[in-house]
């Protein structure tokens, strides 16, 4: 899926963490290398199929700008681990949405 973010044309990715099979979505720059991996994975956090843990610390900071109700849209729901804090957001768009669902 071919998105605009920061003014760039991006293609955003999404995969599976191997560990719980959770969504893993990644934007990749026109030449192929990665960008920004959105999401995170943490096997002991149960989602909902429409949810995703979203990683907003450090280099990441930046994508809270995705939850803009187009793509992703912020629940609210925070989760402590450690020094860091995931935020669970919930996609927006129904062609990622059905990207997402297809892998459960």
């Amino acid at each position: 899926m071919k998105i605009t973010y920061r003014e760039e044309e991006l293609d955003l990715k999404v995969e599976r963490y191997q560990a719980n099979n959770s969504p893993a979505i990644t934007l990749f720059a026109e030449d192929g290398e990665p960008h920004t991996t959105i999401t995170v994975c943490d096997e002991q956090v149960f989602l909902l199929p429409t949810e995703i843990l979203v990683k907003t610390w450090s280099e990441n900071s930046h994508v809270v700008e995705l939850a803009d109700d187009k793509l992703f849209t912020d629940t609210g729901k925070r989760i402590s681990n450690g020094f860091v804090e995931y935020q669970i957001w919930e996609v927006a768009n129904e062609e990622l949405m059905l990207e997402i669902v297809k892998g459960y």
